[in-house]
């Protein structure tokens, strides 16, 4: 399935001209564009054959066993420790909060208290009560 020719001449409709130009540049870049990945590809294919053969064109012998065994583990190790280290980032960051908490409960409790001796008149100095409590009976289990 081919393209007709046609006649190669001017276009005298600036816009129509203009677009064409357009058209056709894309078109030349969109080619260039996949010449240049087929490259890329040809390359690293190439690579890839230089890697498996030996220059006197013996096969490429894959490493030992023991040897794959060793990086796999220590791979592992390494993933392992960052996991471990996350972690315990993790964990800090928890107990930060966790500490946080406990200085705000202790903070309320306290406040709690000094209301409801407040109420009972215990440590008053001498104010009125704000009018329409009669007294907190609030009690809080943290303890």
């Amino acid at each position: 399935m081919g393209r007709g020719r046609s006649e190669i001449k001017r276009i005298e409709n600036p816009t129509q001209r203009q677009s064409t130009f357009y058209k056709r540049r894309d078109g030349l870049f969109k080619k260039a564009r996949e010449l240049e990945k087929a490259e890329r590809m040809c390359e690293l294919m190439e690579k890839e054959l230089r890697f498996m053969t030996v220059d006197d064109g013996e096969q490429y012998t894959v490493p030992s066993l023991e040897l794959l065994e060793h990086s796999l583990e220590a791979a592992v190790h390494r993933v392992r420790s960052e996991k471990d280290r996350k972690i315990g980032g993790e964990i800090d960051c928890l107990q930060n909060i966790i500490r946080g908490r406990h200085e705000e409960r202790y903070g309320l409790c306290d406040k709690l208290a000094h209301s409801q001796a407040w109420n009972n008149g215990g440590e008053g100095g001498g104010s009125t009560p704000p009018s329409g409590g009669g007294g907190l009976e609030l009690k809080l289990g943290f303890n």
